[in-house]
């Protein structure tokens, strides 16, 4: 509604839009996964198989994305179905020849701190949500027909969503999480050298 959320553009198209992307907002874990699969696989000189794992993933795509339409008719918020589900294939195609190559990929001390990083976000996203869902149309604390209080109950959802996140990543001790707080913590002493000292924690 925020970015959207225009006379040419209604209430019901709005909603659809924010569905489609919800959907497609799922396969942003797997998506960034692939991404240092891949990287994995440059490093071992093998550039086949991120190539024959992205051509599968593609044509296994247009027939989910045709399916989603056509048969099942699924409407437009499929289209954002079908890349998650593209995503996930392409993750689980790469990350099982790269485990075959290195089965220490498979041990839950490497799969732990992935796992944790997927249950809070996924934690904090139910958060954002039931909080913009109540505190909008359950409770009507705020007026959300006038933008001043969207954007407010906006950042005050992302704010806490962002800061459940982080609270989650350190409590279960995960190093990237931990190393995002001690930024926040530490940005008053920004300075030239900052990056440098982090980097050698």
């Amino acid at each position: 509604r925020l970015f959207f959320g225009a006379r040419g553009f209604d209430l019901a198209a709005t909603t659809l839009t924010a569905n489609t992307l919800s959907f497609l907002a799922l396969g942003i874990f797997f998506e960034a996964q692939t991404s240092l699969l891949a990287r994995a696989f440059f490093a071992h000189k093998d550039t086949r198989t991120p190539l024959k794992s992205a051509f599968i993933s593609l044509l296994a795509g247009a027939f989910l994305a045709f399916v989603f339409l056509r048969k099942f008719i699924w409407g437009v918020w499929s289209l954002g179905l079908a890349p998650s589900a593209i995503s996930f294939l392409d993750f689980s195609i790469m990350f099982r020849n790269l485990s075959k190559r290195f089965p220490e990929l498979l041990k839950l001390d490497f799969i732990r701190p992935s796992l944790k990083m997927l249950l809070a976000g996924i934690l904090s996203s139910l958060l954002v949500f039931v909080m913009i869902k109540f505190l909008d149309s359950r409770w009507s604390v705020f007026d959300t027909r006038y933008v001043i209080n969207l954007l407010f109950l906006t950042g005050l959802s992302s704010f806490l969503g962002g800061l459940t996140y982080l609270a989650l990543c350190y409590r279960w001790g995960i190093r990237e999480g931990k190393k995002v707080v001690r930024i926040v913590l530490n940005v008053r002493n920004f300075g030239p050298n900052f990056l440098s000292e982090l980097i050698q924690e």
